[in-house]
């Protein structure tokens, strides 16, 4: 055993440097491969850089085009602006002259449609006077011939003015006519109106004078009838008056004879006999009171009469009892003297 052991730790320790070494090497080469790896990142970043950076310049030559083709744009709004503006002008005037003219074409069309009515309604106008002088032609044939006949007239308008003449006073006196006619049948009406009125005023009066005459006898039968009924009311108001003084006076001394029981002293009520009603009734409410009041103390002193009787009677008896022991121990005191006297419990 002493042999074995140095042996033993020759071998651990040339295990140990092995272990050593083998961590030594997969140290470095974890570090190389870790070297590699930030390389490639890094010429990754690179790339990503230079992308970055053509983007960029495509995006500043883009911007700068577009800058340049809004300044381009800017210089020819500029230059055709004036000319958009007289264009627009032009456009608002022919627009407002459009619509000016077609205002103008519509009344134009509606005063054209107005003058086909008016010429049309003219030629029916028209037309109709046509018709109405061919119809009267032969009246004026007949009056240049009966101007012809009679020796006054010279022409046929004097005729038609002697015509019209003789009509208007023909027309005159019709409505003079008339109007006597009216009025001889106006006051025809109203003369039967006042007849009619009069008749009716006879009447009424006469109805009147009927009903009351025929009101009069009812109320001399009605008071025929109610004079017994009211002295028997009034023999009734009487006896009721009566009976309620009774029941009065009965109230009154039922409560005068309870306060006059009582023990403690209460203050009476006043009387009112000629007092308003109001003041009676409340003297009656309060008397009542108190009679129910006293009533009620007296029903209940009778319910506890009894048993108050029964405990009075067992004292009367115990100090019975307690007075004939007290003069048996006197007497047998005087009898035994001596002897100590025996309590009884």
């Amino acid at each position: 055993r002493g042999e074995a052991g140095p042996a033993a730790a020759a071998q651990l320790s040339e295990l140990e440097a092995l272990v050593s070494g083998v961590n030594q090497v997969s140290q470095s080469t974890l570090l190389l491969k870790k070297m590699k790896e930030d390389h490639e990142v890094e010429d990754a970043l690179d790339y990503m850089k230079e992308q970055f950076a053509r983007r960029m310049a495509a995006c500043d030559e883009r911007q700068r085009n577009f800058e340049r083709k809004q300044e381009d744009m800017k210089d020819q709004v500029t230059r055709f602006e004036k000319f958009i503006t007289e264009n627009d002008s032009k456009r608002l005037r022919a627009e407002a002259k459009a619509k000016a003219e077609r205002a103008t074409y519509r009344a134009k069309v509606r005063e054209q449609e107005k003058l086909s009515q008016d010429l049309v309604a003219t030629e029916k106008e028209r037309e109709s006077l046509i018709a109405q002088l061919r119809r009267l032609r032969k009246y004026g044939r007949y009056l240049e011939m009966t101007v012809n006949e009679v020796e006054d007239a010279d022409e046929v308008w004097d005729l038609l003015r002697r015509h019209t003449t003789l009509k208007r006073a023909n027309n005159d006196l019709q409505a003079q006519n008339q109007s006597a006619d009216q009025a001889s049948d106006a006051m025809r009406m109203e003369l039967q109106s006042l007849v009619a009125a009069h008749t009716n005023a006879v009447l009424v009066a006469n109805s009147a004078i009927h009903a009351d005459q025929k009101r009069v006898e009812e109320m001399r039968l009605v008071n025929k009838a109610t004079g017994g009924a009211k002295e028997r009311g009034e023999e009734e108001a009487k006896a009721a008056t009566k009976t309620t003084g009774q029941v009065l006076l009965a109230i009154r001394n039922l409560y005068l004879r309870c306060v006059a029981s009582m023990h403690s002293k209460v203050s009476l009520v006043a009387e009112s006999g000629d007092g308003p009603a109001e003041q009676q009734a409340e003297a009656m409410d309060q008397s009542l009171r108190t009679v129910m009041e006293r009533i009620t103390d007296l029903s209940a002193i009778e319910a506890g009469y009894p048993a108050w009787e029964t405990r009075r009677r067992a004292a009367e008896e115990a100090k019975a009892e307690a007075a004939a022991l007290a003069k048996a121990e006197a007497e047998a005191a005087r009898i035994l003297p001596g002897h100590a006297t025996v309590k009884s419990p």
